[in-house]
């Protein structure tokens, strides 16, 4: 694997751990300049903190990535494909997401992502969430799980080890494993996506229209 790959996995992994316990410190922080404790300074506390987090993890991706997207942006492809493309793994994202349901309903999981809803109700009380779940979000697990991992596990092995490993560790990088066969179903059509097009603006693109799809139809 890259260097650069390597440090962007890195970069990642340590946002995820930080998450909650750097909430905690700007919690703090936040009451030491006198703000009073309230619930909405807790919203507060983790929309500035979570904000900084994907915000400066996808700057640091970005940085290691500007040769390559240098080298993207000098070749020719068509726009139109690509629009399509992310528009039709919308619909494939979709499709694979009511058969992840029905599988999970028929194990007796229940309908509905607890991730989902508390991102609702945080969008709802702190705006800026939108743009961290339907747009950052979507780049950075793009970029680490489609472009680096399974970009990588791809020159090895063939598509559907490559995609299912990719598309295994997405799942758990959620951390609602109740709902492990509904991201997994999600992470391979995105894997599809990439592999079919090449182009990893494509998947990007799907997983945001996905995203802000359902933040705008639930909202």
């Amino acid at each position: 694997m890259k260097r650069s790959y390597k440090i962007i996995l890195f970069s990642y992994i340590v946002m995820l751990l930080l998450l909650q316990p750097g909430t905690i410190i700007t919690y703090q922080v936040l009451q030491w300049f006198g703000l009073k404790e309230t619930h909405s300074l807790q919203i507060a506390a983790l929309s500035i903190w979570y904000s900084l987090c994907f915000s400066g993890t996808l700057f640091i991706s970005l940085f290691y990535l500007k040769d390559e997207l240098r080298q993207s942006s000098r070749q020719n492809y068509s726009w139109i494909k690509i629009i399509l493309w992310s528009i039709a793994g919308v619909f494939l994202a979709l499709i694979a997401q009511t058969i992840a349901i029905e599988i999970e309903l028929f194990f007796g999981s229940e309908v509905g992502s607890e991730n989902t809803e508390t991102i609702l109700a945080l969008i709802k009380q702190a705006p800026v969430f939108f743009f961290v779940t339907a747009i950052i979000g979507p780049i950075l697990e793009e970029t680490v799980f489609r472009k680096i991992i399974f970009g990588t596990l791809n020159q090895k092995y063939n598509f559907h080890i490559a995609a299912v490993i990719s598309s295994l560790v997405f799942s758990l990088a959620h951390f609602e494993f109740e709902h492990v066969i509904l991201y997994f179903a999600v992470g391979f059509v995105f894997a599809y996506l990439y592999n079919k097009t090449k182009r990893i603006l494509v998947p990007i693109l799907s997983h945001i229209l996905m995203n802000t799809s359902v933040i705008i139809f639930a909202l």
